[in-house]
């Protein structure tokens, strides 16, 4: 019995390190593919139950004087519907204003009198 225990530890072992290797040696394929896209941060891989874009997404530019802790990649709602998300938070030509940038549905319609406003 006494053998039986100590060879599980070394088996646990062995397995974790298999595992520990074999991600190992993905994450560097993964780094070194010529063809890979650029990646430039964590706001570049889309959440978990985001809207659907559809087939032709569409741009809408909103200035804010605080952006509070808004991020690329949250939610974009009409009416309390998810219809697009924030692609790019960036500072407007006069520095004062933030300028988020949005893809909305293509099968949304916006008014021209439409506002946007910013909520937790």
């Amino acid at each position: 019995m006494n053998d039986e225990i100590r060879r599980r530890p070394a088996a646990r072992a062995a397995v974790g390190a298999v595992a520990l290797l074999a991600t190992g040696a993905l994450i560097a394929l993964v780094a070194v593919r010529p063809d890979a896209p650029s990646f430039t941060g964590i706001e570049q891989i889309p959440l978990p139950g985001g809207a659907d874009l559809g087939d032709r997404p569409y741009e809408v530019t909103a200035e804010f004087g605080d952006v509070l802790s808004l991020a690329p990649q949250s939610s974009v709602k009409v009416n309390d519907v998810s219809v697009g998300r924030v692609t790019k938070i960036t500072l407007s030509p006069d520095g004062w204003r933030a300028r988020v940038t949005m893809q909305v549905n293509g099968e949304v319609e916006l008014p021209a009198n439409a506002y946007a406003r910013l909520e937790q």
